[in-house]
């Protein structure tokens, strides 16, 4: 029995010295939700922020307009057969294609302030990366794995997961 205890000290004695001698630590994780302060970063990462409101405003213009097209169509039909329509055919369909066009517009001008807003945010935080490793000094490289630092700069770049 005291040979295995002397065993299991040794063993314990090993691993320490193990531990003391490796630079790279285990790396941590954080478990939960995302706070708003990373939200946050994002949004005012591109353009201070400026093209949120843009983004909003776009977004309620369109539900407003696909609104007000159905309500123009359920106003302006006849409600049945034998019926006379509140306005004639052809400014039915005018105001109509007016009010879907607008919308379309509205699509697209959120479409493109998302896209540039995406754009200029991860190419922010990309190169904001890309300059802290750069700028890193040598102990870090020494302390840290090549494959985590890989891993974390792809999985940055990567389209599949937003961290």
């Amino acid at each position: 029995m005291a040979d295995s205890t002397k065993e299991t000290t040794l063993k314990k004695d090993v691993k320490k010295r193990k531990k003391r001698k490796q630079l790279a630590q285990e790396e941590e994780r954080e478990k939960g939700r995302v706070s708003w302060f990373v939200y946050w970063s994002y949004m005012i990462a591109a353009y201070k922020g400026s093209l949120i409101p843009l983004i909003i405003l776009a977004q309620l213009s369109f539900q407003l307009l696909q609104i007000s097209s159905n309500w123009w169509m359920a106003w302006a039909s006849p409600p049945g057969d034998g019926h006379k329509s509140r306005s004639d055919n052809m400014k039915m369909i005018l105001v109509y294609t007016g009010l879907a066009f607008a919308s379309a517009v509205c699509v697209f001008l959120r479409a493109l302030f998302v896209s540039v807003f995406g754009l200029k945010a991860s190419q922010k935080l990309f190169l904001s990366m890309t300059r802290s490793i750069f700028s890193a000094p040598m102990s870090f490289f020494d302390s840290t794995p090549t494959g985590r630092i890989l891993n974390r700069v792809y999985a940055s770049a990567s389209c599949e997961c937003v961290d």
